[in-house]
């Protein structure tokens, strides 16, 4: 062997372990990129629903950001309390 191929050997070996360096980044950032547009879509779509049921639309919003998918069980509970709420005072009125 001679002394280009050992730096050929080593150049490619740095390279390789270079390119496994570029594709742990790359995944955790396309991991953070997930996590932040499931994040703001999850605002948007709690907001959404928020304002489709007669609630807070900045704070349910706001929850939906920060927790994302989780806030699903409060919203559904909070949605619950809220016609229940409506319903026992008396409030409540079906136009056909």
């Amino acid at each position: 062997m001679s002394r280009n191929d050992v730096l050929v050997g080593m150049r490619f070996t740095e390279l390789f372990n270079l390119l496994t360096y570029l594709e742990l980044a790359i995944m955790q950032f396309s991991w953070l990129f997930m996590l932040v547009l499931l994040s703001i879509s999850s605002g948007f779509l709690f907001g959404f629903a928020a304002y489709k049921h007669g609630l807070a639309v900045k704070r349910w919003g706001c929850v939906g950001c920060i927790l994302g998918p989780l806030t699903y069980p409060l919203f559904s509970t909070h949605k619950r309390l809220a016609d229940m709420k409506v319903w026992r005072y008396g409030r409540y009125s079906i136009e056909g």
